[in-house]
């Protein structure tokens, strides 16, 4: 059965990622099959699919993240970062940079960066805190604007840390928690590669919600900041989400 199907921003293509690990790219205005990548060993659990439209990021019963080549090649890379089953994928294009956050069963969810230019992840930083399974993520809009972007850029100059992005996570503890990314002032542009080896970038969780009496079992976010999570305590919870400036 289908567990993802992702329209890129045109309209012209259609991917159709199934349990059973089958990924197929279609073409949407003659409905003929495009590309179609060999089933996975272990059913995928969750997939997303970067706006960049090169790959495909599943995660998978086996603890294993993979990124898939849309381009022609079928196979790219896999990693096994976390310690269980991989529950929840998000992705987004901030500022030309394509990050993607991983949540798993180990309670922990995980910060990635694309390299432009050879389209591999480096681990960033880990968000730990949650104290049962991670069963969404979600990687938040960025608040910056063009009528303030020159004064928070004149801001960020005069701290060690610049923010890089913010990222909710929803957990079977019954919470949702609000986390900040940050990379060390200069750690940034062509030393980036130089960054990631050294641990420049680390994570903190600025608020913790009660959300709901029962686990947290999925969350969807909006550009404007509404965030709306379901529960089996049989509710869904919707509030604004403000943000600190």
């Amino acid at each position: 059965a289908p567990l993802l199907v992702a329209l890129s921003w045109h309209g012209r293509r259609l991917l159709s990622l199934a349990e059973d690990g089958q990924i197929i790219k279609f073409n949407c205005h003659s409905k003929e099959v495009m590309q179609k990548l060999p089933c996975a060993k272990y059913g995928i659990s969750c997939a997303a699919v970067p706006q960049n439209w090169q790959q495909a990021v599943t995660g998978s019963q086996d603890r294993c993240v993979r990124v898939y080549s849309l381009d022609g090649r079928v196979w790219k890379s896999e990693r096994s970062d976390h310690l269980d089953v991989v529950s929840s994928i998000d992705s987004m294009m901030i500022n030309g940079q394509q990050w993607l956050v991983t949540a798993s069963k180990d309670k922990d969810a995980i910060v990635w960066l694309e390299n432009d230019q050879t389209g591999d992840w480096s681990h960033c930083c880990k968000l730990e805190g949650h104290l049962d399974w991670v069963k969404s993520v979600k990687i938040l809009f960025p608040r910056q604007t063009a009528a303030n972007s020159q004064d928070q850029s004149e801001s960020q100059q005069a701290q060690d840390q610049v923010l890089k992005l913010e990222v909710l996570s929803a957990s079977w503890d019954k919470t949702v928690k609000l986390w900040t990314v940050t990379e060390r002032q200069g750690a940034s542009g062509k030393n980036a590669k130089h960054a990631l080896q050294h641990s420049q970038y680390s994570a903190s969780c600025l608020y913790t919600f009660p959300a709901h009496t029962r686990l947290v079992s999925c969350m969807a976010t909006t550009q404007s900041g509404l965030v709306v999570t379901g529960s089996r305590d049989d509710t869904l919870a919707a509030w604004q989400l403000t943000r600190p400036t």
